[in-house]
């Protein structure tokens, strides 16, 4: 499964809205959320030559994972690198790809952000907007991959923590003042999802 498309366009999307993400993450955090994110994936970009029909998927999220891990800073870069090799290893020897292989390759994502990031849903974090994405996939039984079902609940996701109060991170320091803000990397997976409807 060639991927270097879908990177594209997540790429050229996340680099239109990484004013917005680091605004979002500005009333939480450090303020550099949608930097990162945007450097990550440019990153990604870079080595997408290498992907080829014939590549393997997951040796191709391999690398993704190792470019975030290796060139990102932060919780950001490290629990985003170690979401791709979780999704990695769901997709190992795999040529047709279901919507069902998709909720398991999120599902394996979302492990390794809670066991890395030692967090869970309903804590103000991109778990929350993977979950219900999981829901989605997991309850469709198109034959082609639903990726504007997983775009709605994705968008549903991100809306639904701003009024969650933060319980990890620096957001968790503001306590009861984190209500009313939707968090950055909820956001950026909305974003992202948005994106593979373009594909």
């Amino acid at each position: 499964m060639l991927i270097t498309k879908y990177i594209e366009t997540i790429t050229n999307d996340l680099i239109t809205n990484e004013n917005k993400l680091n605004q979002l993450d500005a009333a939480l955090g450090d303020g550099d959320y949608g930097s990162n994110v945007v450097k990550g994936f440019k990153c990604i970009l870079q080595e997408a030559s290498n992907f080829t029909t014939t590549s393997s998927l997951q040796d191709d999220l391999m690398v993704c994972a190792k470019q975030f891990m290796n060139k990102i800073g932060g919780s950001s870069g490290f629990l985003t690198g170690v979401a791709f090799m979780g999704m990695a290893q769901t997709f190992k020897d795999k040529t047709v790809i279901t919507n069902q292989d998709i909720a398991e390759a999120i599902k394996a994502a979302c492990d390794q952000i809670s066991q890395k990031g030692k967090t869970q849903v309903g804590e103000k974090t991109m778990l929350d907007d993977l979950y219900p994405v999981i829901n989605a996939m997991q309850t469709t039984s198109d034959s082609k991959i639903n990726f504007a079902k997983a775009a709605e609940a994705a968008y549903q996701g991100a809306q639904a923590t701003i009024s969650m109060k933060a319980t990890k991170g620096r957001a968790s320091y503001l306590g009861e003042r984190s209500v009313g803000h939707m968090d950055a990397g909820a956001c950026a997976i909305s974003i992202i999802f948005k994106s593979l409807t373009k594909i």
